[in-house]
């Protein structure tokens, strides 16, 4: 589970301000989709584990 909240940290905050570093600068869609991977991933995890659990 912490690999999912570190990775859904990873790709929610570093990975826009990476792209735009490199100067990419990501349209506000491609923002928001991130931003949704970014919880989506933790959340995904969690319910995996529960599932997981219960067997």
């Amino acid at each position: 589970m912490s690999i999912a909240l570190t990775a859904g940290l990873v790709i929610d905050f570093f990975y826009p301000a990476w792209k735009e570093q490199k100067g990419q600068p990501m349209s506000e869609n491609q923002i928001l989709g991130t931003r949704s991977l970014g919880i989506g991933v933790p959340l995904a995890a969690f319910v995996i584990l529960q599932l997981v659990m219960r067997i």
